[in-house]
């Protein structure tokens, strides 16, 4: 999602299609999704009343398993506090990891950036093959 050139044609089908209430940020790895690129996509969700039937941002990424270290860094805390803004906003903000094996998520990194993002009221999930 996140390298779609137009991203007004992303909210106007979004404005057209009141049944979907969750989206997934992804194309790519959204984990590595810049700050502006994220507020592109998500303030018009967190501001316009056609919009408001989102819910849910999911996003999908490797990041907690391939570079765990990039969500401890302090310009990674810009997109934490706009993703507290969005869940202060009601909107589930949900980090969809993927882990294949238990060594993968008990890295002490790992474990430290799963906690950075939880203190920040962002839901962490895990998907796995």
């Amino acid at each position: 999602m996140f390298i779609q050139h137009d991203v007004k044609q992303v909210h106007d089908y979004l404005k057209k299609h009141k049944e979907v209430t969750d989206i997934l940020i992804t194309g790519g790895d959204a984990g590595y999704i810049t700050y502006e690129r994220l507020v592109e996509y998500v303030t018009p969700i967190l501001n316009d009343p056609e919009l408001n039937h989102i819910k849910i941002i999911r996003m999908g990424s490797r990041a907690l398993t391939f570079q765990p270290e990039i969500i401890l860094t302090n310009k990674y805390k810009k997109i934490l506090e706009f993703m507290r803004q969005i869940i202060d906003n009601g909107i589930q903000f949900v980090w969809v990891g993927h882990f294949s094996t238990p060594k993968e998520i008990l890295n002490s990194v790992t474990v430290a950036a799963i906690r950075r993002l939880k203190s920040y009221g962002v839901t962490v999930k895990s998907q796995s093959p």
